[in-house]
């Protein structure tokens, strides 16, 4: 039970408690088992609740308090909570269920098994002794509820989570975090549980057999067409070296030479291969040749300005999946050996330093290419298929 005498004190109000407290340093009040009203009071006067027994207490409401160090066990604390600073508290099965917590600090915190269910964590304008946020900052909770908690403006840098459900939490970033048995929605709206989702496993390997399925027909060209004009180069450099050894022979008779050639095109022509290949396009082989370089007949430069244009603009796309890649992949390792999430962002560090170790810079890369994506797929399919329904001409093994 608490004690009465500390009792009359704090209930004589903030500045009555706060001059005792300046008083007696040496003792530690013992608020154990009280309902307390530390309502706001206005003015500068904060609750000075440093190192205080405060097991079993009852909180409905309380505004400008200093907490540093005190034992918080068994409490239940309902209402709003502002400006108050718990860092280096120990909490023990603490129910902070629906509060709302405004520009309160967590820094140091060690919680545990602690109820964040449906708590709200806002932001506002303070005072010079509070951040315009709250912050959960280097503190340790486990086995602790978040369930329906909002984070969106909460701080949660190098704090430590084990066994804690974020199932139905809003809003949170991972910032350098270690994370352990903690469970995760498999549909986590963060940009770290996003980044990792998208670019590793199963997800990685589907988007670069897309970007070898839309390049594959480009290369197949450019082979084709190397491997085509090699065999041309070929045939000239025979027929000049036969005509060089055929000059000045004229009383060589060709008549069997001619003969053997028509018998071997007899054998190889079919009216059938031609009527079937002459259904191809034929627009892009014409009869006015061009001087490409491979890279060109890759990007497509011979089909006119739209495909070259499609297929710069998938280039950049495909580019910067795998920087994404590039750098989420060593990430995610790390945290998988280490379990501590990488960290957002780091505004004191060299820019290479930032974009090895950091991934908010990743997340307008990324959201970018949400729209690039559909745009892959389409333009997959709008090479893949003509080439599909393209006619080709079987002989049969007894033909």
């Amino acid at each position: 039970m608490a004690d009465c005498k500390h009792l009359q004190v704090i209930n004589s109000g903030v500045e009555e408690w706060n001059r005792w407290r300046e008083d007696n340093r040496s003792v530690r009040p013992d608020l154990s088992g009280a309902n307390l009203v530390l309502a706001s009071v206005g003015g500068d006067s904060k609750w000075d609740l440093t190192n205080c027994n405060l097991i079993g207490a009852t909180f409905n409401g309380l505004s400008q308090a200093n907490l540093i160090k005190a034992e918080l066990s068994d409490i239940v604390v309902r209402g709003k909570v502002e400006y108050v600073d718990f860092s280096r508290c120990n909490m023990l099965n603490v129910d902070f269920s629906d509060v709302e917590f405004i520009n309160c600090v967590f820094s140091g915190v060690k919680a545990l098994e602690c109820k964040f269910s449906g708590t709200k964590f806002l932001a506002r304008e303070g005072g010079a002794d509070f951040p315009r946020s709250c912050t959960l900052e280097s503190g340790v909770f486990s086995s602790c509820q978040f369930d329906g908690a909002r984070l969106s403006d909460c701080k949660i840098t190098n704090a430590r989570f084990d066994m804690c459900d974020f199932r139905q939490a809003v809003g949170y970033q991972f910032d350098s975090n270690a994370l352990k048995e903690c469970t995760l929605s498999s549909n986590s709206n963060d940009d770290w549980s996003v980044l990792r989702r998208k670019y590793t496993g199963a997800n990685m390997v589907f988007n670069l057999v897309l970007s070898a399925i839309f390049f594959a027909p480009w290369a197949l060209d450019a082979l084709r067409w190397s491997a085509l004009n090699e065999f041309q180069m070929s045939a000239v450099r025979a027929v000049n070296s036969v005509r060089v050894e055929l000059n000045g022979k004229s009383r060589i008779d060709l008549t069997d030479f001619n003969a053997l050639a028509e018998d071997i095109l007899e054998k190889v022509h079919s009216p059938g291969m031609e009527a079937c290949l002459s259904q191809r396009e034929t627009s892009r082989f014409s009869d006015s040749g061009k001087c490409l370089e491979i890279w060109q007949v890759m990007l497509g430069v011979q089909l006119g300005w739209r495909a070259w244009l499609v297929a710069c603009l998938l280039l950049c796309y495909n580019l910067t999946r795998l920087l994404v890649t590039w750098v989420v992949a060593p990430m995610r390792d790390e945290e998988a050996r280490s379990g501590l999430t990488p960290a957002r962002e780091l505004l004191s560090a060299p820019w290479p330093e930032r974009m090895r170790s950091t991934y908010r810079w990743l997340m307008p890369l990324h959201k970018s290419l949400v729209f690039g994506a559909w745009f892959a797929v389409l333009a997959a399919l709008w090479h893949v298929v003509p080439r599909l329904l393209s006619p080709v001409w079987l002989v049969s093994a007894g033909g």
